[in-house]
């Protein structure tokens, strides 16, 4: 699960665009996703460049063909024209950071069991960013459990899961939603002050990637950011890592190739 704080740059390094709109190769090609990165763009040339909604499908269409070489119009065509119906009913996302208050972190202090305070704070940020993205959302968060727990970088079952959501039901920081098979979560701790100064925010959250390891960081244990891409991470036994499990291989990589050339 990935959670983009400003939607436009994001789309402007997936096409390598330039101020007049024209852009490279596709980086559609290296997405785990191109179904959401390609509603993402389609809103970002509605918004942006105000293309008329068939210039936008003609827009996705070149950049599948030039992503994928076996690209079939025939499987993506009612797709492609969604996203290019749909582009101008949701604003892009801009968003410089997603602030935690000290009442929020009190509440998540109060709770005993670490693993119980990461998922509960990765619950938080993520209210808080979809209160931002999006108008009247009132708190409310749809994630698959897995995908919060991983965020939360809490290892467990899935009773365990469920147990650790009870709880937090039980402790009324969340709320579940009534409808049997709708998995929606309300969180139920989330700051609304009208008054900065009394609970500004303490942290703020610019990346959502293993928000499990910030909220231990900010709790005084010793974690670091990959020099290559900024995820946060384990320093490792002997203090000396530099990179996470992803990039550390294409750095050695790189590394090898500016030896041989030398």
């Amino acid at each position: 699960m990935q959670i983009i704080l400003n939607e436009k740059e994001h789309v402007k390094q997936l096409l390598n665009t330039s101020e007049d709109g024209s852009h490279g190769r596709s980086g559609l090609c290296k997405s785990a996703r191109p179904a959401y990165e390609l509603r993402l763009i389609a809103r970002y040339y509605a918004q942006e460049y105000q293309l008329t909604p068939h210039k936008i499908y003609l827009k996705l269409i070149e950049l599948m063909e030039n992503a994928y070489d076996d690209f079939s119009i025939g499987t993506w065509q009612n797709f492609l024209l969604d996203c290019a119906r749909d582009a101008l009913k949701r604003p892009l996302v801009h968003m410089d950071f997603v602030p935690v208050t000290a009442r929020e972190l009190n509440v998540l202090a109060a709770q005993p069991e670490k693993p119980v305070r990461r998922v509960a704070f990765s619950m938080l940020c993520l209210a808080k960013y979809r209160n931002q993205a999006k108008e009247k959302n009132n708190d409310w968060i749809n994630y698959a459990y897995r995908d919060i727990f991983k965020m939360a970088n809490v290892s467990a079952t899935i009773r365990e899961q469920c147990q650790m959501i009870g709880l937090l039901c039980d402790r009324g920081l969340i709320h579940m939603n009534r409808i049997v098979d709708n998995l929606s979560l309300r969180v139920l701790f989330v700051d609304h002050s009208s008054s900065p100064e009394e609970s500004g925010p303490i942290l703020k959250i610019t990346d959502f990637r293993n928000l499990g390891y910030l909220y231990r960081m900010y709790s005084g244990e010793n974690f670091i950011r990959c020099e290559n891409c900024g995820i946060l991470m384990k320093p490792g036994k002997n203090g000396r890592k530099k990179y996470c499990t992803d990039c550390a291989p294409i750095v050695n990589v790189l590394k090898q190739r500016q030896r041989d050339a030398k």
